[in-house]
């Protein structure tokens, strides 16, 4: 029987062939391993639902935060911590943590900005605190426009925007003594499962509005936080050496209430002037067609709309404002909680 002949130069090519095909499937393998995203934090959930749906916090994971984050899915065992090694064996056991308020791990990564800034007050005179032994809520930070986001920072991979801005407010506050609440409900999200448009947003903020009206009677301020649409040189001002995000009120005229909103305003504006006055752009009222005229601040007369900056301004200019307005707001709450 005649013996089959195969070239020498025909089994190397097969066999390099097979090692070409297996590191292609290797590396297609570790990129699809590396582009799933971990979530060991409700939070980290939050803040990639609301990048997939309506833009409003982009997460950039890390190949080594990737790898963390694989490690804990598998093993349940936190690298970064090591008593999580004595803890936990290698089969995933659900960790046993109670439930907490699901703005608090966003803010753990809110003071890592903070500790970059010199939150060093313009003056030593101190807030009017006020007692929160009831821990009752007294005001709600809320964002029509979630969307609206600030220049691109890369500090720890936070894109900043107004929900960033409005668990910003709720720590300042909270440090004077103020129990807040922030809007943790994707706005976009109402919109799309009840076929509305970005234009029908604040029929989706006034839905959460009234729910938080009705379940807080202790609630003194509604804060609907946005950020206006300047150029840097007019939405920014510099003070003893800090950059701060300048702010501006907006009151709506085509309600009822228009009055005691633009009184209260008035009021705020007139604080915010004696005692930081290069930081305020006044007050913008709106009323007729082609305006909303209403920003539902007819549901209650402490309802203020304040924008905060522009979209070249830096998280750093915006907490150096939300620092001081901070002040004049837990002060304000103070005179209506007497």
């Amino acid at each position: 029987m005649r013996k089959r002949f195969v070239a020498k130069h025909s089994k190397d090519f097969s066999l390099f062939f097979k090692i070409f095909l297996f590191c292609l499937l290797i590396i297609f393998i570790i990129s699809k391993i590396m582009s799933l995203k971990f979530f060991n934090s409700n939070e980290q959930l939050i803040k990639y639902i609301m990048e997939e749906s309506n833009h409003l916090i982009e997460t950039d994971l890390t190949y080594s935060s990737q790898i963390y984050g694989a490690n804990l899915l598998i093993t349940n065992m936190n690298i970064k911590e090591p008593f999580s090694l004595f803890q936990n064996n290698l089969i995933y056991q659900p960790a046993n943590t109670t439930d907490i308020n699901s703005s608090e791990k966003i803010i753990d990564a809110i003071k890592n900005i903070m500790n970059l800034i010199s939150f060093d007050t313009i003056t030593n005179n101190p807030s009017k605190m006020v007692n929160k032994s009831d821990n009752q809520p007294l005001v709600y930070i809320y964002n029509t426009h979630q969307t609206e986001s600030y220049a691109n920072s890369d500090i720890d991979g936070l894109t900043p925007n107004v929900f960033t801005a409005a668990h910003i407010l709720k720590d300042n506050l909270e440090k004077r003594g103020i129990s807040t609440i922030v809007e943790e409900n994707n706005i976009s999200q109402y919109l799309n499962n009840n076929n509305l448009t970005y234009d029908d947003s604040y029929i989706a903020s006034r839905y959460y509005l009234e729910q938080i009206i009705n379940q807080y009677p202790s609630i003194k301020i509604f804060i609907d936080l946005h950020r206006d649409a300047l150029s840097y040189d007019f939405a920014t001002i510099q003070y003893e050496g800090k950059n701060y995000a300048k702010i501006l009120l907006l009151v709506g005229l085509d309600h009822e209430k228009y009055q005691q909103n633009l009184d209260f305003n008035k009021e705020l504006n007139a604080s915010i002037l004696e005692k930081y006055p290069f930081l305020t752009r006044g007050i913008l009222t709106k009323t007729g067609p082609l305006v909303n005229g209403i920003y539902n601040q007819d549901l209650n007369e402490h309802i203020i709309v304040l924008e905060v900056g522009g979209n070249e301004n830096n998280i750093i200019e915006v907490s150096n404002t939300l620092e001081l307005i901070s002040d004049i707001i837990s002060v304000k709450v103070g005179e209506l909680n007497v």
